[in-house]
């Protein structure tokens, strides 16, 4: 199986979406702004130094987001949980009040 990538789980997929839709978006916006002369089959030495400097921030920008997303993603969890539980709670006391006391 050499050569061969094996997707295992649903989560893998999605990382490797993710992956391919972060270095598409990469290289198009790269390709775009640094590619200036489609004379030759290579980069010149100015769009080689543009493509290396785009890449570098683009690639340095997606590590302070993901640093801040992960300090961010605690809270946000708590929260949601805390409103679910409050959603829960609402739920639980309207069914509590339309159900029929029991008699005797």
């Amino acid at each position: 199986m050499s050569g061969q990538m094996v997707v295992d789980s649903p989560s893998q997929l999605r990382n490797i979406k993710d992956f391919l839709i972060l270095y598409n978006a990469l290289t198009e916006s790269c390709f775009n702004k640094c590619v200036t002369n489609m004379n030759y089959r290579t980069l010149t030495q100015i769009e080689r130094a543009c493509v290396h400097r785009c890449a570098d921030k683009f690639t340095n920008a997606n590590k302070r987001f993901m640093n801040e997303f992960t300090k961010l993603t605690p809270e946000m969890i708590r929260r949601r949980n805390e409103d679910a539980m409050e959603q829960a709670q609402k739920y639980e006391a309207l069914l509590q009040e339309s159900a029929p006391s029991p008699t005797t």
